[in-house]
């Protein structure tokens, strides 16, 4: 199934009451076929418009309440590698402060989010409310030392592969002040083969072509556009920068002071809804109303168009060149040929709309 960028759509819900009682021609609690008159559906609320052609007399009178449904843009998950080694004490604090903004900002984006920790619990203490979620995060126990962020990731991949989610975009975030053992092609080859989908690491590392402190410790200018002496990285993140570079991450200097700033713009590129699958949740019903699923309806207005119903089709191997809809467990599944045309459409939308007959095929 093809997926939709999620520019394509504001998602909705269209809610109307359901009757009380069977109809005739459906099973319990359904509503009549379309193309012939079940009577008028008593409902409150405001009208839900005209019937589509073909759709029982009753629809009419149908009246909805709008509400928000759940969107399905895609997860996100982000795992985290920090070096923990003594002179990264002032950038486990910041990621510290900044990282419950980081997620709410993610999540205001109506994305959905979990994060993994790579490192030292002792180093890097994690906050509630993201801290106390064990639904949302997972803290990895690691000794990350200077040179061992990216192969941390690897090895330690079995700790947090089953927390991760297979239809979820991934992200990496290497904080470290020092160079990595593993080189950027070993930890491609290995996470491409663990993660089995493509991913992006981003790195908050010293730039490629930096100067240090040589000796370590025995630095009195600095040249590599740190803030001062004690903030001198101890060495370039090459590797970890040739990695983001690769994967279209976000590269990052580990010296600067600004880091509410360094977290805006690395969540500016993580919170973006990339891809929205030809796919919706069910959404929950208000207080009531019973979910009803031969009266659930999928709606799709054209950008500069009028609004058309796309028809149920039962399952996808009815789906044909004129498109449709079905269901695939609890989700709402559109057919091929509507996710093209859907797809094609940059300012579209599509509601689902409870409470009214479903129109059928």
């Amino acid at each position: 199934m093809r997926s939709l960028p999620l520019a394509c759509f504001a998602l909705g819900c269209v809610l109307g009451c359901a009757p009380t009682t069977g109809i005739p021609g459906r099973d319990a609690g359904g509503g009549p076929p379309p193309g012939t008159d079940g009577g008028p559906m008593t409902m409150t609320g405001t009208d839900a418009g005209p019937p589509p052609p073909g759709v029982d007399a009753g629809f009419d009178e149908c009246a909805a309440e709008t509400t928000m449904a759940r969107t399905t843009f895609r997860p996100v998950d982000v795992i985290w590698v920090i070096d923990r080694s003594g002179s990264m004490r002032g950038e486990a604090d910041a990621v510290q402060a900044n990282i419950n903004r980081f997620v709410m900002d993610i999540e205001a984006a109506m994305i959905d989010v979990h994060v993994v920790m790579v490192s030292a619990m002792a180093f890097v203490n994690v906050p509630g409310p993201l801290g106390t979620d064990p639904s949302q995060f997972l803290y990895v126990e690691e000794d990350v030392q200077s040179h061992d962020g990216l192969s941390a990731l690897v090895n330690r991949f079995d700790a947090y592969r089953d927390f991760l989610r297979p239809d979820a975009t991934t992200h990496f975030v290497a904080v470290t002040d020092d160079e990595s053992d593993m080189s950027a092609s070993t930890f491609q080859s290995q996470m491409a083969a663990l993660l089995g989908h493509p991913y992006t690491l981003h790195a908050i590392a010293s730039p490629p072509g930096s100067t240090h402190c040589e000796p370590p410790g025995f630095c009195f200018v600095n040249v590599d556009g740190c803030s001062g002496p004690d903030d001198d990285a101890a060495d370039n993140g090459d590797q970890y920068w040739a990695v983001a570079m690769a994967t279209g991450g976000q590269r990052l200097s580990i010296c600067t002071t600004d880091w509410s700033g360094l977290f805006s713009t690395l969540t500016a590129a993580i919170a973006v809804r990339s891809e929205l699958p030809c796919r919706y949740l069910l959404p929950t019903p208000p207080d009531g109303m019973a979910l009803d699923r031969m009266r659930i309806n999928v709606v799709y207005t054209p950008s500069g168009g009028t609004e058309q119903y796309i028809p149920f089709v039962g399952n996808f191997s009815a789906c044909s060149a004129s498109g449709g809809w079905y269901y695939e467990d609890d989700d709402i599944v559109v057919c091929p040929t509507t996710c093209d045309t859907l797809v094609a459409d940059d300012g579209g939308t599509v509601q689902i709309a409870l409470g009214c007959a479903t129109v059928l095929i």
